[in-house]
């Protein structure tokens, strides 16, 4: 695991707190496909 991983996973906490850490790979894949459908 990189610093910069790490670094990463911070920020989002301390911007969006824990539900900004949840895993959202399948909804990005749904949103990305709604935008270009």
């Amino acid at each position: 695991m990189s610093y910069q991983q790490v670094y990463q996973w911070v920020r989002k906490y301390v911007e969006g707190g824990p539900e900004a850490l949840k895993d959202r790979r399948g909804q990005s894949l749904e949103s990305k496909e709604n935008l270009t459908g």
